[in-house]
C-alpha cells in the first residue's frame, strides 16, 4: 500500500507488525541463527541490534573514513588507468562498497576495483540474492532447498563467510577497530549480551558484506547516471565542494566538511527517492487483531508492506515524482508534499543500522570523483540498460552503464 500511515502502523515501534511468519525472513538463517536483519522477534533484535550501534558511533566511524578515503584514491587510479575509454560504472559502483565493507568489516582486502571485475565471494552474494528475486514471496522451495542442503551456491556463500570470520577471529592483533571488533568483543565477554554462539557471528558477518555492498553500490550507480544524463549537476556540485578541498586534511575530504554542503546531500536523497535501493521493503505479518490503515481494515493473519519505489514515485506526495530534482531537498515546501512518505533507510526500530557510515562513504566517493572529472555516456550509450536490466534481488541490482571520464584537476597518485 502506498500510505504515510501505512508506514506507521507497519514499521514503526508501536505497530503490533511482526516479521515472524510474514515470508522472506523465515528463510534467512545460519543453521537456525537470524542475523540483524532477518531476526523474527523484537525481544532478540533489542540486544543485537545494541551491538550493532556500537559499530557504528561517531568514533568508530571516524576510524572507518581513513578506510573510506583509501578505496576512494583507489577507484581515482582505476579510473585514470581507464585512459578515457568506457567505463561500467554500475560494475563499480559495487567493486567500490564490496571493497569499502571488506575492509573496514573484517580488516581484510579483496583488491575487485583494481582487478575490475566480481571476486568468488561477490558473485556468489549476488547469485545468492538473485534467487530471492526470482522467487518474490514464494519461499518455501527456498526453505526446502535450505533444509536439505541443495543450494550449492548457498553453501559456498556461507562457507566463505566463515573462513572470513575465523581468519578475522584469529587475527594476532585483536584491536583492528573493525566491525567484526565488536561482534568478537561481545562474544568473547563473561556475559555476552546478544553473540552468545558462533553461529550468530557468522550469521551477523555474512550481513556485514551483504547489507551494505549492495545499497551503497546501487546508490552509486544511480548517482553516476543521473549525473551523466544532467550533467550541469557535476559542474554545480564541483564548485561547492572545491572549497572544502583539504580544507581539514591538506589535499583530501573529509565527511564533516562535505556533510555541510546541501547540494551533495540532495543529490544523495533524490537519488534514493528515484531508485530507491530496496525496492518493496520488507514484509510485516499484521497481528490477530487486524490494523485499519487510512480507513481500510486489514485482516490479522496478513501479510503487508509500504513499497518504497512506488512510494518514492507517487504524485501524491511528490510534485513530478518520476523527475531527478535535487533541489526538490533544498526547497522542499515546492516539491515535497509530505516528507514522511521519504524512508530509504527504513524507519522504526529495524532502520538501517549504518545509515550514517552509508551516507559517508557516497558522500566521499561522489566529491572525489566530481572533484578530480566530469562523465558522460561513452559512445552507443544512451542509458537505458540501468533500468531495462535492472533485477529486485531484495536490493535493487542496477543495468550496466558505460561512461568516460574526463580529468577535469590532474590527479596525483597516493603512494601506498
Amino acid at each position: 500500500m502506498l500510505s504515510v500511515e501505512g508506514i506507521k502502523m507497519i514499521h514503526l515501534r508501536e505497530s503490533g507488525c511482526r516479521k515472524l511468519n510474514a515470508g522472506i525472513y523465515d528463510v534467512i538463517h545460519f543453521k537456525g541463527e537470524h542475523n540483524l536483519n532477518s531476526i523474527l522477534t523484537r525481544e532478540e533484535h533489542g540486544p543485537r541490534r545494541k551491538i550493532w550501534e556500537r559499530a557504528f558511533t561517531t568514533k568508530a566511524l571516524a576510524n572507518y573514513e581513513p578506510i573510506t578515503r583509501e578505496v576512494c584514491h583507489t577507484w581515482l587510479d582505476k579510473i585514470a588507468s581507464f585512459n578515457g575509454t568506457p567505463i561500467n560504472t554500475s560494475l563499480f559502483g559495487l567493486l567500490l562498497a564490496f571493497d569499502h565493507m571488506s575492509k573496514v568489516g573484517f580488516s581484510h582486502e579483496f583488491r575487485s576495483i583494481e582487478a575490475g571485475e566480481e571476486n568468488k565471494m561477490l558473485h556468489l552474494l549476488e547469485s545468492l540474492f538473485g534467487q530471492f528475486g526470482k522467487t518474490g514471496e514464494l519461499c518455501w522451495p527456498l526453505s526446502i532447498a535450505k533444509d536439505l542442503n541443495l543450494g550449492k551456491e548457498a553453501a559456498e556463500f556461507d562457507q566463505l563467510t566463515i573462513e572470513m570470520a575465523d581468519r578475522r577471529a584469529a587475527a594476532k592483533d585483536n584491536n583492528k577497530g573493525d566491525i567484526l571488533q565488536y561482534f568478537l568483543d561481545d562474544m568473547r565477554s563473561e556475559k555476552p549480551i546478544a553473540f552468545t554462539n558462533k553461529n550468530i557471528f557468522y550469521s551477523d558477518s555474512a550481513l556485514v558484506l551483504i547489507a551494505a555492498t549492495d545499497t551503497i553500490g546501487v546508490v552509486l550507480s544511480y548517482i553516476f547516471y543521473h549525473l551523466a544524463k544532467q550533467p550541469n549537476y557535476q559542474h554545480i556540485l564541483h564548485s561547492f565542494i572545491k572549497d572544502v578541498y583539504g580544507k581539514t586534511i591538506p589535499n583530501e575530504f573529509t565527511n564533516h566538511d562535505l556533510s555541510q554542503i546541501p547540494l551533495l546531500d540532495a543529490v544523495i536523497n533524490e537519488t534514493m527517492r528515484v531508485d530507491n535501493p530496496v525496492a518493496n521493503n520488507g514484509p510485516r505479518l499484521t497481528p490477530p487483531e487486524g490494523i485499519t490503515v487510512d480507513g481500510v481494515f486489514i485482516p490479522g493473519g496478513v501479510a503487508v508492506r509500504v513499497p518504497g519505489y512506488a512510494l518514492h514515485r507517487s504524485e501524491e506526495f511528490y510534485l513530478a515524482p518520476t523527475e531527478f530534482k535535487p533541489e526538490r531537498w533544498t526547497d522542499q515546501s515546492k516539491f515535497v508534499k509530505d516528507r514522511e512518505a521519504f524512508m530509504p533507510w527504513l524507519v522504526g526500530p529495524n532502520n538501517c543500522v549504518g545509515k550514517r557510515m552509508g551516507m559517508s562513504v557516497i558522500r566521499l566517493v561522489l566529491a572525489y570523483t566530481v572533484y578530480h572529472y566530469t562523465w558522460d555516456f561513452a559512445p552507443g550509450e544512451d542509458g537505458t540498460r540501468i533500468y531495462s536490466e535492472s533485477r529486485d534481488n531484495l536490493i535493487l541490482k542496477a543495468g550496466p552503464l558505460n561512461v568516460v571520464f574526463t580529468p577535469r584537476v590532474p590527479y596525483v597518485a597516493v603512494p601506498n
